[in-house]
């Protein structure tokens, strides 16, 4: 057998194709048939052997892997073969003879992706231009300078509210000791100085 890189259904032709699954299996914990073996065998024999591309498949420390799969069909003339198919990209492609296609091409240069792609860049560009604008560094700067001083005055403001209620506390000690009227007066200067400091 061979794979064939210019169709995407390559046919198998074995005996084994007699005793086929009968469902799907679960892909992550299962023994695969072996014609599946068969068909895995064959993609690997033409990765290693063909001369239609040139992609390091992580023979040494500065390669990255690749993903292939295949899947095994029978098409409508009752033929037995299998699909093959890889992830991502090879060579900046993501079409190549012999593989099935990707569902969506995110290469294809009018594609909503690479026009989405291009419209995400140019916004990127805009936010990019807009944080490094020396106008608006200098309003950051600023804004920050003005939040600082803010925050002084509000210890200072808070430091004197502390003290003049230190302050009202020791006049109230006083409450006692005096008379009604001077009580009075004194509770009602306590009250709006207490007002006055209330924030």
């Amino acid at each position: 057998m061979m794979f064939k890189t210019n169709e995407i259904f390559h046919k198998i032709d074995s005996n084994l194709c007699e005793n086929l699954p009968q469902k799907f299996t679960y892909p992550f914990n299962y023994q695969p048939h072996e014609l599946v073996k068969l068909a895995a065998e064959e993609v690997q024999f033409y990765l290693n052997n063909q001369s239609d591309f040139l992609y390091n498949f992580g023979h040494d420390a500065h390669s990255v892997g690749k993903m292939f799969g295949i899947l095994l069909v029978k098409n409508l003339n009752g033929e037995i073969g299998y699909l093959a198919a890889f992830s991502g990209k090879i060579n900046e492609k993501n079409q190549l003879a012999g593989f099935v296609p990707p569902v969506y091409d995110v290469l294809q240069a009018d594609g909503i992706f690479k026009i989405g792609e291009q419209e995400l860049n140019a916004i990127n560009t805009e936010i990019d231009a807009l944080e490094n604008d020396p106008e608006f560094k200098d309003l950051i700067l600023q804004k920050e300078h003005i939040a600082s001083e803010r925050n002084l005055h509000l210890e200072i403001l808070k430091s004197i509210h502390k003290s003049a209620k230190r302050n009202r506390n020791k006049e109230r000690e006083k409450l006692g000791t005096l008379s009604d009227s001077a009580r009075l007066e004194l509770i009602k200067n306590l009250e709006n100085q207490s007002k006055k400091h209330h924030f």
